[in-house]
């Protein structure tokens, strides 16, 4: 999963100009498409370097960005395809890791930031939201006291939570992901086919925490 969507996302901005390496990211709002790609960079040298306190922290992936401005993105790419094979390996010998949610995120974050929106793997986007639904969705859920939410995507169904299923959502696999992941608020994914009432679980959607209050206006969100 790694290997490939690391793939894509260089063959995305490989030819970019400064302009378009200059456009926002409306997924992730703090950077530019040149910020994203440092980043990407960034987790695979820390990796292979053993740079993990505080990973995955605001502060952990600000210094990553911080370190590489100014370097041209032909830099970043040979940085990260030099780092690339050590990461690879790594993940080779796990079942699955945070590092793969968060580049395939990213590389929809640059679709939508780019205009090239829609699932470049339906099955990794598939697999990630069953992930993210059974093992962070529903067990916030569950915390909180509030019945199992079905998400009903293309091809796929799955439970969010163990307790009894009180309310379905139906849009698109790719939507229930980017929901899932954060990129889509609250207003947003109302939009989204319901039978039973969302408002008891728009709040715990978002893998990362509370929803975006503004809606994404990326390409492709509804």
């Amino acid at each position: 999963m790694y290997h490939a969507t690391r793939r894509r996302v260089t063959a995305l901005v490989v030819d970019l100009d400064p302009n378009q390496l200059a456009t926002p990211v409306p997924g992730t709002p703090a950077w530019t498409v040149q910020d994203l790609l440092a980043h990407l960079s960034g987790v695979a040298a820390d990796l292979v370097a053993g740079n993990m306190e505080g990973a995955a922290t605001d502060a952990w992936t600000a210094r990553q960005v911080a370190q590489r401005r100014g370097r041209a993105s032909s830099e970043l790419l040979e940085e990260w395809e030099g780092n690339a094979p050590a990461v690879e390996a790594f993940l080779a010998g796990v079942d699955f890791h945070p590092f793969v949610v968060d580049v395939f995120t990213h590389e929809h974050d640059l679709r939508g930031a780019l205009g090239e929106p829609g699932s470049s793997d339906t099955a990794v986007t598939a697999e990630l939201v069953g992930r993210v639904a059974t093992m962070a969705f529903g067990p916030r859920l569950g915390k909180a006291g509030l019945p199992a939410l079905r998400l009903v995507g293309d091809d796929d169904r799955w439970v969010a939570g163990d307790a009894e299923v009180a309310a379905t959502v139906s849009a698109p696999t790719m939507e229930l992901f980017r929901w899932t992941l954060g990129r889509r608020s609250a207003n947003q994914a109302r939009k989204y086919d319901w039978d039973g009432d969302p408002a008891p679980f728009l709040p715990l959607a978002n893998l990362f925490g509370p929803p975006p209050v503004e809606d994404v206006a990326e390409a492709g969100a509804p």
